[in-house]
């Protein structure tokens, strides 16, 4: 599977109080889509730590009724 088919997450954290604390958090980028958010929050020097993670889909799940 080529990357820009993979999917990736990005989280942006605050540091509060001795704690990372999630503030913002995308889902379901291409690598290069999720690429350019994480340098726009980069850029935007708000955040304590930034992660940009693939999304792992070993299983598919199904919805039974």
């Amino acid at each position: 599977m080529s990357v820009d088919r993979e999917k990736f997450t990005v989280k942006a954290y605050d540091f509060t109080d001795g704690k990372y604390l999630l503030s913002e958090w995308a889902s379901g980028f291409s690598y290069s889509q999720a690429e350019r958010y994480l340098k726009q929050l980069r850029d935007s020097k708000s955040f304590a730590r930034l992660e940009m993670t693939k999304v792992i889909k070993e299983y598919p799940y199904e919805i039974r009724n």
